[in-house]
């Protein structure tokens, strides 16, 4: 008869309880995350942003749409050549002076591009914050070279 020798068995059940309070707290953690719009959008006056829309919600553009605190204009759609002949919005110019909002596309066209090479186009909002301008629906947009 052959003896079997018992090794030292650790209760693997107690290692796991740790392990599984630690992940339990962390997803717990997670999941409070603030998610208060208001706390989010207080920060910001306007930018310009892509839009949401696509180029045939054209029924969109040119209006003013609430969303809570936050009021979205969609400026249109922008097409033409892949060589920066369309505005984007990291790089648009927007300022607002009493009752108009002066803006700017600053277009930057890429001399080295080949422009006869395909098409682009853009959807774009101009995103305002409602607490910080409530008499939105009056302002005048006016261009101004910066």
């Amino acid at each position: 008869m052959k003896k079997r020798y018992t090794i030292y068995k650790k209760n693997i059940h107690k290692m796991k309880n740790p392990f599984f309070l630690i992940l339990l707290i962390c997803a717990f953690l997670v999941s409070f995350k603030t998610s208060n719009s208001k706390n989010r959008q207080i920060g910001f006056d306007y930018y310009y942003a892509n839009s949401k829309n696509s180029w045939s919600d054209k029924e969109k553009f040119g209006k003013w749409i609430e969303k809570q605190d936050t009021v979205f204009f969609t400026l249109g759609y922008f097409r033409g050549n892949c060589c920066g002949s369309i505005p984007e919005p990291k790089n648009m110019f927007a300022e607002i002076v009493n009752d108009t909002i002066y803006y700017d596309y600053r277009n930057k066209i890429d001399p080295n591009c080949d422009s006869s090479i395909g098409i682009c186009g853009a959807v774009i909002d101009f995103v305002i914050n409602k607490n910080k301008y409530p008499n939105y629906k009056n302002f005048i947009w006016k261009y101004k070279k910066k």
